[in-house]
């Protein structure tokens, strides 16, 4: 008579980590969906210390940006670029080496709509 609920009871444990494997795998596909549609936006002015360095610093970082093979899609105006999750990182150490003659925002956001 021990035996006889065993079997139901593995059934129900068997059951119970179904679920939570489903429920993990549904939070896995949220989060990615989620991460997947979010963009960085980071809008950008060249503030150089003195006009007559002006060109000297456009040049100088636009020959940085250019190193980075970022896609032509990304680049909006001349001043704007928008940019996937996976290059955040990149994009923030670009910018900060250039911190004192720069200014830069950054914005993070999951829809961009034309108009």
């Amino acid at each position: 008579m021990i035996g006889v609920g065993f079997p139901l009871l593995s059934l129900f444990f068997y059951f119970l980590f179904l679920l939570f494997v489903i429920v993990t795998i549904v939070t896995f596909l949220l989060f990615m969906f989620y991460y997947y549609f979010m963009f960085y936006v980071y809008f950008y002015d060249l503030t150089p210390k003195s006009p007559r360095n002006y060109n000297k610093l456009k040049r100088k970082f636009y020959y940085h940006l250019n190193k980075l093979k970022i896609d032509k899609s990304y680049w909006k105006n001349k001043s704007v670029l928008v940019i996937p999750p996976e290059m955040e990182g990149i994009m923030d150490s670009f910018f900060i080496s250039f911190k004192p003659e720069i200014e830069v925002y950054k914005l993070q956001t999951k829809f961009i709509e034309e108009i």
